[in-house]
């Protein structure tokens, strides 16, 4: 029985109307419920302080960034400890000086949502605030929680049926429903995705453990010992978890996490930002990892789709499968297939290990082939790839 591994980045889901960085980053920038007496969005006035720092001339900032930034100075926040144990820095940032502080107070101190309870607590009437109580002087987490339901009401657009189902979507769900049928064919399929929702399982006929039982709750003997079946693994959680890892909309309650400094982390749902290794060793998540490291050990052929290369932890596991000489497919796009574009692909590949010249460039196929045909780069996008090699012959 062969293990086909496929491992899915935001790239992967594109075709099916998914946003892109840019979009989720602009999208929490505009969001007005965080503002100032002024109306100024907090979340402008933090984009605007990351793009004067020396390091994004060069590096534009994302919604991560963002998120990053607002952990941070969450942290900042919170009472130290006796022991220092709380090692915050903004050394990534810049030193919050006294007009930054009193600029943020003015976020901090005016909000027209709040209401109050029977006990004059302060409630922020935010995106889900409804559902959680937690006091309104804990403002940067709930504005990071905030931003996390911004971002699942844009996964949400695209991760429901009536999208999937539409029409203009017929042909690349056959395709994709190929594709599986094909892996499937020969062998099992292992699908991790850093992605957070279930667009494949609700296209696919076919049944995936998703690592939780019926009642919504972490299976982890089936995800441990079930090393032969077909599953459908999310490496960075998904909006259909709740904050202490259970595939609920309940929100009440909450875990509490740290980085390995010691610094406190805001626990939500989905993991994305800068704090990624330290948030994957949390029992809701680094299961799947686990598995991701003994998928690839043992992989007859790995799939890489619309993956940046962004994650450590992931390139970890990749690289185990090329050490083992595995068959590698890599699905990604460039605008134009020329020198240039490989050597950008090269680039985030090397984070890895390095690629050497390829063997073949069959522009035909739309790829490039390295390391004597165990390497294959496909330079035109998941929609293209799926139809290459399984629209019907005209």
């Amino acid at each position: 029985m062969l293990r086909n591994v496929i491992i899915t980045g935001a790239g992967a889901v594109l075709p099916w109307g998914a946003v892109g960085t840019k979009k989720i980053t602009d999208y929490l920038i505009k969001d007005k419920i965080f503002v100032n007496d002024r109306f100024l969005s907090i979340g402008s006035y933090l984009y605007n302080l990351l793009m004067q720092n020396a390091y994004y001339k060069t590096t534009q900032p994302n919604f991560e960034t963002l998120l990053n930034f607002v952990e941070t100075i969450y942290q900042s926040k919170l009472p130290k400890l006796s022991n220092d144990l709380s090692n915050f820095d903004f050394t990534d940032y810049f030193i919050l000086n006294d007009k930054i502080t009193k600029t943020l107070s003015s976020f901090e101190l005016y909000n027209p949502n709040i209401k109050k309870d029977i006990n004059s607590s302060g409630l922020l009437d935010t995106s889900f605030g409804k559902n959680r109580p937690i006091l309104n002087e804990r403002y940067y987490y709930e504005l990071y929680l905030h931003y996390i339901f911004k971002i699942i009401e844009k996964i949400k657009l695209y991760d429901n049926i009536k999208n999937i189902n539409q029409a203009k979507y017929k042909q690349i769900n056959s395709h994709f429903c190929k594709f599986l049928q094909k892996l499937k064919e020969n062998g099992i399929v292992r699908y991790y995705t850093v992605n957070y929702d279930y667009l494949p399982t609700k296209i696919s006929p076919f049944k995936f453990f998703d690592g939780y039982n019926s009642n919504g709750k972490l299976d982890t003997y089936k995800i441990v010992n079930s090393l032969d079946i077909d599953c459908y693994f999310h490496l960075h959680g998904s909006h259909e978890l709740n904050f202490i890892g259970e595939k609920s909309n309940n929100y009440r309650g909450t875990k509490c996490a740290f980085d390995f400094r010691r610094n406190e982390l805001i626990f939500s749902n989905i993991i994305t930002g800068y704090n990624k290794l330290d948030r994957i060793q949390s029992e809701s998540f680094r299961h799947f990892n686990n598995q991701l490291l003994f998928d690839c050990n043992k992989a007859d052929t790995l799939y890489i789709v619309g993956y940046s290369f962004g994650d450590t932890h992931i390139n970890n596991a990749i690289n185990v499968a090329m050490q083992k000489k595995t068959k590698i497919i890599v699905i990604d796009y460039f605008e134009n297939a020329d020198e240039d574009s490989i050597d950008l692909f090269k680039q985030k590949y090397y984070r890895i290990q390095p690629l050497p010249e390829y063997d073949i460039a069959d522009m035909e196929r739309n790829k490039f082939i390295f390391k004597k045909n165990r390497v294959e780069i496909y330079f035109k996008g998941f929609e293209s790839y799926l139809s290459n090699k399984f629209a019907s012959p005209v």
